[in-house]
């Protein structure tokens, strides 16, 4: 009797384990940047957002990108200004970042969220436009 409760036991912690994984994962939707190009190049009905540092964004953003800092406290204050139901690109260094806000801006409502796959360094890397002031 014992070794099967231990059996449930650890059968119950392992499904609650599982449970807390696959809940933590997440579909962030991801356009490439050749598909970004393709599709929204001449689009000005999105939005593009950099959510980097503003010192990373001097450095080179892409065309017509806000920038509005994931690590500044006002981020959702910063973000809420922006239409619920535009389509936004979101984008960081490299995707983390971006994914993160993603997740924010979910939880605030917003409908359309897109991660701009593998951030400003997948775009340099394609030799894009990248504007400095």
């Amino acid at each position: 009797m014992r070794f099967f409760n231990l059996n449930k036991m650890l059968a119950l912690v392992a499904t609650a384990f599982c449970g807390c994984t696959l809940s933590a994962q997440r579909n962030v939707s991801e356009i490439s940047v050749s598909d970004y190009k393709n599709k929204y190049t001449n689009d000005t009905t999105i939005v593009v957002l950099d959510v980097r540092t503003p010192d990373e964004f001097k450095t080179g953003h892409l065309p017509r990108a806000i920038n509005i800092d994931w690590y500044d406290a006002d981020f959702g204050k910063q973000v809420a200004v922006i239409d619920t139901s535009r389509t936004i690109v979101v984008y960081c260094r490299s995707g983390k970042r971006a994914a993160n806000a993603i997740e924010k801006m979910e939880n605030m409502g917003f409908k359309h969220l897109t991660n701009l796959k593998g951030g400003i360094q997948e775009w340099i890397k394609t030799d894009s436009v990248v504007v400095t002031p």
